[in-house]
């Protein structure tokens, strides 16, 4: 077209010129055409020069011209550019395509559009046109755009792929714009929260429903952040009502073409980690007590200094649990095999709030309460779970108790031993489903750990029981030995103190002071005599001399003593129902019961006034206790001690059993004191147990009474209540009275008496007094402190002996081997023995021996002459008395 155009001009030039011949024309048109032709060539150079192509095309799409750009877009050379057809060139229309736009174009005059060309080379390239139709040709600039198109691609391509990552990604995102408009919300929002884009399409709508709020004041602020930021952790409401834990952050986009600010919001479901974080912890902690109930088990089991008692060991074991295993509430109970089945609870810790007294538990099978959780463990040996008290049928009867202390679920384990299951270890949480099954399995092991650290106390409790009786034994053995040395010795001493009280009480006026000292001596002496019995009773060093006496004389004649021997603070009362009512015992051993109790009875009132009663009854009996001892009888098994308590929370304790066929009596004994609690009773009958103190008691008083009360077959009921007093009752079968008690009495000490005796003790102190106490009854009466020098003036002098006393423990030889030697002089004399210690020596011995008689030191005065007498008596062949 360029040269279309240069052609004409060149054309009407040459026409001019030959027209006009003349020089001055010639000027005259130059000149005028100079401007024109400047401005055309200047136009032609700037189109053959420009960057971008261009080409003249006629109305059948033929090029006419184009320049040097569009041969090198196209590949082409200039003659072969006008060889061409458009159709030639263009890849992506068609012919009629391009007719249709060539149609569009002589119409509207222009149009600017894209589309591809083939290159010579066959290669593809992207152009711009624009066209203009000017009369019959269409003047066409074009620009290559592949790089520009490339770019537009690759842009496209790029946020294609952007959108494809964000959509794909495993966790939550969303883009949105400054005004709230949410622009993209990725497939993991939509699965997670169950909100589409159209449920969502504004940051409001998705506030609102997600959190329940309006739109956050910060909200604005995302906007303008220039790197991202981490929101911290928020809990969202999904479509279906559930909870999720998100942690959010947010982070800054490129603005839109049309200034609008974007913002990216992702979001880390963190649900399922925090609810595995949760089981973790908690199983950790579950861990963490159960391996510390192992080690406080394995303490209890090993611990050199104190074995723990069953109860203290389930308060500990219930403590560590709520402490360490983060539990509300743990309870330890034990299967009672009453009537209901009761599961009595021992121990507890955490939030109780008289949960435990409020409900009824039970392990029978025909109740609501025996076919709960608690009740199932028991009969079935196995661990028990409720996830959901709220909706767990068997908690319907502890359902509201339990609801409104928050035990939303709860675990119950069987406590066994080699007997079986003997109680059950509760746990309650706070939570629904708070025991997953790692929690269980570890529950599970701590029933097996339970039951052998149990297994394991009570085998260490048996050793130490065993251990303690050997001890004990021991002990007593030693105790034995030492008492009967101090029992001899003692006794010799006391034996001289009351006989020369008794010179004192027999040779002053009634009314003198000095009568009443003596009197008050002699009581002080039967009280040491009877502190040195009960020793050598504890210490298994006598025997019972069983004779039928009434028990209402014993009880006169402890009352003599007590009233003599404790303040008057303490009022004595004595009941007695049947003044006849009679036992066959030991009278001293019985004395030393009814005194221990009495004395035990005056220190339970700790110094302040109160009474003290005595009683002897035949019909006062609780008839349950009786029938129990009553079917203890003959089972072999009446030594130990049975403690319980009763609903009221009173102690009981019992011992020995009865015979059904013999009538029981009673002597009772009650006081107005402080009385025991439980623990105290189990320990009532342990030696050397005292809860008065030092100076107050030697501990012994209840377990000689123990001892006595067994050895008369008999049976002792103790029941006691802190604050009420305590009340003993030992129980014999009733006897008849021994005729020669009740009727034979001792001669005074100044009737007469004839003879010579021969008195052998080695104690100067008991010795004279005896001596004294000789002659006061007017016999004649040689001395000596010699076994041998006796039996030499027994040889020496046969016949003058009309009697002989001997002490049994002497330097020299013993009182029955001293007896013997003298029965082989004189066989018919009668001889005394006498003895303070009485460990090795029983009448039958001393019989065996040959003395006419055996007296314990120390003894009254009266009876040694009484004794004496009818020795005398029966040499003689005079009537005694």
């Amino acid at each position: 077209m360029v040269g279309v155009i240069a052609n004409g001009m060149a054309f009407a030039l040459l026409l001019v010129l030959v027209a006009i011949s003349q020089r001055s024309w010639r000027q005259r048109i130059r000149k005028a055409l100079a401007g024109p032709l400047a401005m055309a060539e200047r136009h032609t150079a700037a189109i053959l020069s420009s960057i971008d192509s261009y080409m003249v095309v006629d109305q059948t799409g033929r090029i006419v011209d184009g320049n040097a750009a569009l041969g090198r877009m196209t590949g082409y050379s200039e003659a072969e550019l006008k060889t061409l057809s458009l159709s030639e060139l263009e890849a992506m229309e068609t012919p009629a395509d391009i007719a249709a736009r060539i149609a569009r174009i002589m119409a509207s005059g222009s149009e600017r559009f894209a589309t591809r060309w083939r290159r010579k080379d066959g290669g593809i390239i992207d152009v711009e046109a624009s066209v203009s139709f000017t009369r019959d040709h269409f003047f066409v600039f074009m620009r290559d755009i592949s790089e520009k198109v490339s770019a537009v691609k690759a842009l496209r391509e790029s946020e294609e792929r952007f959108r494809q990552v964000i959509n794909e990604a495993p966790f939550p995102m969303i883009i949105h714009v400054e005004d709230g408009e949410i622009i993209l919300v990725n497939q993991a929002w939509t699965e997670i929260t169950g909100y589409s884009h159209a449920d969502i399409p504004s940051i409001g709508a998705w506030v609102q429903r997600a959190y329940g709020i309006e739109v956050c004041d910060h909200m604005d602020e995302l906007y303008s952040l220039s790197r991202r930021r981490c929101e911290g952790e928020y809990v969202i409401t999904t479509s279906t009502g559930d909870k999720r834990v998100w942690e959010m952050s947010d982070g800054p986009l490129n603005p839109l073409p049309d200034g609008r600010r974007l913002a990216l919001s992702m979001a880390n479901d963190v649900t399922d980690r925090k609810a595995h974080e949760v089981r973790l912890k908690s199983l950790n902690r579950v861990l963490r007590m159960t391996t510390m109930v192992g080690d406080a088990l394995i303490r209890a089991a090993n611990e050199a200094d104190r074995c723990l008692t069953e109860t203290e060991l389930f308060a500990e074991v219930c403590r560590l649990v709520v402490e360490v295993g983060d539990f509300r509430m743990a309870w330890v109970g034990l299967a009672e095999h009453d009537e209901a089945r009761t599961v009595r609870p021992v121990a507890h810790a955490g939030v109780e709030d008289g949960y435990l007294s409020q409900v009824r538990i039970s392990w029978r099978d025909d109740t609501p309460e025996g076919r709960g959780p608690g009740g199932m463990a028991i009969r079935t040996g196995t661990l028990q779970v409720n996830h959901d008290t709220a909706a767990n049928a068997a908690m319907s009867p502890w359902r509201v108790a339990a609801l409104a202390r928050e035990y939303r679920s709860c675990i119950v384990l069987p406590l066994k031993n080699r007997g079986g299951v003997f109680g059950e270890l509760c746990v309650y949480a706070s939570e629904v489903n708070a025991f997953s099954d790692e929690e269980i399995a570890l529950f599970m092991d701590l029933t097996n750990d339970i039951a052998l650290g149990f297994s394991a106390l009570r085998e260490r409790r048996r050793r130490q029981e065993i251990e303690a009786s050997l001890n004990q034994i021991r002990k007593l053995e030693a105790l034995g030995y030492v008492a009967g040395g101090v029992a001899h010795d003692f006794n010799n001493l006391l034996g001289a103190i009351m006989g020369f009280a008794q010179f004192i009480a027999e040779d002053t006026a009634p009314g003198h002071p000095s009568a009443a000292n003596a009197r008050r001596i002699l009581l002080a002496g039967r009280r040491g005599k009877s502190l040195i019995d009960q020793i050598l009773t504890f210490a298994h060093r006598t025997r019972a001399n069983r004779i039928g006496f009434r028990l209402a004389d014993l009880v006169r004649e402890t009352e003599s003593l007590l009233l003599v021997s404790i303040p008057p603070t303490t009022h004595i009362l004595v009941e007695i129902e049947d003044p006849d009512a009679s036992v066959e015992a030991d009278h001293d051993q019985l004395g030393q019961v009814l005194m221990n109790l009495c004395i035990n009875a005056h220190h339970a009132l700790e110094e302040n006034p109160g009474t003290v009663t005595i009683a002897v009854t035949t019909t006062g009996h609780d008839r349950e206790i009786y029938a129990m001892l009553k079917a203890r009888h003959g089972n072999g098994n009446v030594d130990g001690v049975t403690n319980w308590s009763d609903a009221e929370g009173t102690a009981w304790a019992i011992i020995g059993s009865l015979d059904p066929a013999d009538p029981p009596v009673a002597l009772v004994v009650t006081d107005t004191g402080i009385g025991m609690d439980a623990a105290t009773m189990e320990h009532a009958f342990v030696p050397f147990f005292t809860t008065h103190g030092t100076g107050r008691g030697t501990g012994l008083g209840l377990a000689i009474t123990h001892k006595i009360v067994l050895a008369h077959d008999g049976a002792m009921v103790m029941r006691s209540r802190p604050g009420e007093g305590t009340r003993c009752e030992v129980v014999l079968s009733r006897a008849a009275l021994a005729p020669s008690l009740a009727s034979a009495e001792p001669p005074s000490a100044e009737a007469g008496m004839t003879g010579r005796v021969l008195l052998v003790d080695d104690d100067p102190d008991f010795g004279d007094m005896l001596l004294t106490a000789l002659e006061r009854c007017g016999l004649e009466v040689a001395s000596t402190a010699s076994p041998l020098e006796a039996l030499e003036a027994v040889r020496e002098n046969p016949g003058i002996w009309d009697l002989v006393v001997s002490d049994q423990i002497m330097p020299e030889m013993r009182g029955t081997d001293l007896i013997r030697a003298i029965k082989v002089i004189l066989p018919d004399v009668p001889c005394i023995l006498c003895s303070g210690y009485g460990a090795d020596l029983t009448d039958a011995m001393a019989q065996e021996a040959g003395a006419f008689a055996f007296l314990h030191k120390p003894f009254d005065i009266k009876g040694l002459m009484f004794t004496m007498r009818r020795a005398l008596s029966a040499r003689t062949q005079l009537p005694p008395g």
